[in-house]
């Protein structure tokens, strides 16, 4: 009788590891603007990812004051978290999924409050 070997491999190792070979969701260039707000509330991102790192630049503005701003940190299995800070003392995180090819969503917070934002491919 022959026998086989027997493997498992959970979900997230499996997601693990096709993350590493894939080409990634997040990278190019997103964009968000809240017409609402009257003094016009952007935020502009470029990202890149290599396996699970995530690591971009962009600008941030709230309230009519605007900062560049370098980003950092991870994805797994269709997950982001993001670390955006300026040399100004700006930092916010964003943490959220990738959404069909072209959107990323998200809860993003910062010293002021948390909220939803979806980005949109540009």
């Amino acid at each position: 009788m022959l026998k086989l070997p027997f493997v498992v491999l959970s979900a997230g190792a499996c997601c693990g590891v096709l993350d590493l070979f894939s080409s990634s969701s997040l990278d190019g260039s997103w964009g968000w603007y809240d017409a609402a707000n009257p003094s016009g509330s952007l935020a502009d991102l470029s990202l890149t990812a290599a396996g699970n790192t995530v690591r971009g630049s962009g600008n941030v503005c709230w309230i009519g004051m605007c900062s560049p701003v370098t980003i950092t940190g991870h994805r797994s299995c269709g997950d982001f978290n993001m670390t955006l800070q300026s040399s100004s003392g700006f930092l916010a995180t964003y943490s959220g999924q990738a959404v069909g090819g072209n959107k990323l969503w998200g809860t993003w917070n910062d010293s002021h409050a948390s909220y939803t934002l979806i980005f949109h491919r540009e």
